[in-house]
Formats: structure tokens, C-alpha cells, sequence
């Protein structure tokens, strides 16, 4: 008899916060690429420059960026099993978040949902990191 692979939608489903984590990160990816389209405001007001054209270069550096992120994060969590993962995690995003942040002094307009992705993962690690330091000093 063959052995089927579970579906994808019962691993989805037991996984709720990979699951909102996967979905985050492709609205973030969809809403950098559509931003990308976005005039510059802080270039409006010097019309001897040349016509704004879409900043690809950036996009794919966001893209990139965000994707190292997601794969360092990914990998942490799949194989840390310290009870400091969360944290480790936490601080990889902090310092990103810090970096990422200085960057985006007069940046074209697709940072933005990349900071907020970065904020919102942030505000998660944070809950979760709470979450599990609860449940570590309620055994001991």
C-alpha cells in the first residue's frame, strides 16, 4: 500500500504560527513589489533630475534582505532547542531592525512595509519569548 504525504493543509494547520509568519512575509513581498511603483516624495521637488524610474535595485536588496532574515530565523528556530532561541532570535532582529532603520532615512517608498514586517516580527519574538520564559519558570 502507498504512503501519501500529509497535505500541506494539515501541516498548515499545525503549525498556526509558521502559518501567519509564511502568510506576513507574502503580503510583505507583495506589497514592496507594488510600492516599488510609488513616486518618491523626496525627489518631487528637484525637477532637474531625471524621470524616477522603478528602483529594482532596491527591491531586490529588500527582497534579499528579507529573505536572509526569514532563513536565519527559520533556521534558528528548526534547530535551537535552548530554551534562549527566542531570544537569539530577538536579537537578530533587533540589530537588523537597527541597521534597516538607520538605512531608511529618505528611502524610496518600499521600506516601509519591510520595517513593519520587522516590527511585527519583533512584537512576536517578544510575545513568544515571554511566553515560553512563563512556562519554563512554571516547571521549575
Amino acid at each position: 500500500m502507498k504512503k501519501y504525504s500529509p497535505s500541506s493543509l494539515v501541516l498548515l494547520s499545525t503549525y498556526p504560527l509558521r502559518t501567519i509568519f509564511i502568510a506576513l512575509s507574502c503580503l510583505t513581498v507583495v506589497a514592496i513589489i507594488s510600492l516599488g511603483f510609488v513616486e518618491n516624495s523626496y525627489l518631487t521637488p528637484y525637477p532637474e533630475l531625471p524621470s524616477q524610474e522603478y528602483p529594482i535595485g532596491f527591491v531586490v536588496t529588500l527582497l534579499v534582505l528579507m529573505s536572509l532574515q526569514t532563513a536565519v530565523i527559520t533556521g534558528l528556530e528548526l534547530n535551537m532547542t535552548s530554551r534562549w532561541k527566542y531570544g537569539v532570535m530577538l536579537f537578530f532582529m533587533l540589530i537588523s531592525f537597527t541597521f534597516s532603520g538607520i538605512l531608511s532615512m529618505h528611502a524610496p517608498p518600499p521600506i516601509g512595509p519591510y520595517l513593519w514586517w520587522q516590527l511585527i516580527v519583533i512584537i512576536c519574538l517578544i510575545g513568544l519569548s515571554l511566553y515560553h520564559s512563563i512556562l519554563y519558570f512554571r516547571k521549575v
